[in-house]
C-alpha cells in the first residue's frame, strides 16, 4: 500500500508539474484495477484533464497474456486513444515542457524517441540469440520516458 501511495504522490506532483510547464495535452493514468487508486487521488486531479483507464477491465475485451510492470506500459501505449504519445512513469519529472521533442527531426523521421538507461545488455543475454543478431555493446533504453507515434511504429509496438 505504501508503494501505491508513493506512486500516486509522484503522479500528482508530475501532473501538476506538467501543467505548470504548459503541457495541456490530456493525461491518461493506466492502472491494474481500482484498488490501485487509493484515497482521494481522483478528486485531487479532477481539474487537470486526467482520465483513468483500468487495464485489467479492458483486458476482457482486448486480451493480454501478461499484464504486470513493463507489460502494462506497452499495453497502455498500444491501446490508448492517442497516436502521438508521451509516456512517463509517475516518477519521471520534466524540467521543461517536453513537447518540443515531437517537433524534432529525429522524432519526425522515426516516430520514436527513447532515452538511454544506465544498464547495458550482456553478451550472454538471450535477446541476441532470440533476435538472431550479433551482440552490440550499447546501453539499454529507459522505459520511464518514451515518445512514440503509433502510426509509424505499429509493427514494432505489436512485436513488443
Amino acid at each position: 500500500m505504501l508503494a501505491q501511495k508513493n506512486t500516486l504522490l509522484n503522479a500528482y506532483v508530475n501532473i501538476r508539474n506538467l501543467r505548470d510547464l504548459g503541457v495541456n495535452l490530456p493525461i491518461q493514468i493506466w492502472h491494474g484495477g481500482e484498488e490501485e487508486i487509493v484515497g482521494n487521488f481522483k478528486h485531487l486531479v479532477k481539474d487537470f484533464n486526467v482520465e483513468f483507464i483500468d487495464a485489467f477491465s479492458l483486458r476482457s475485451s482486448i486480451p493480454c497474456r501478461i499484464l504486470n510492470g513493463w507489460e502494462l506500459k506497452v499495453y497502455a501505449i498500444k491501446w490508448c486513444r492517442f497516436n502521438r504519445i508521451l509516456s512517463l512513469d509517475a516518477d519521471s519529472f520534466a524540467v521543461k515542457n517536453p513537447l518540443f521533442i515531437f517537433d524534432t527531426k529525429e522524432f519526425k523521421d522515426t516516430g520514436a524517441i527513447f532515452f538511454p538507461d544506465q544498464m547495458t545488455f550482456r553478451p550472454d543475454h538471450k535477446m541476441w540469440s532470440l533476435m538472431n543478431i550479433d551482440f552490440k555493446e550499447e546501453r539499454e533504453f529507459e522505459t520511464g520516458q518514451i515518445f512514440l507515434e503509433k502510426n509509424k511504429t505499429w509493427e514494432p509496438l505489436c512485436l513488443t
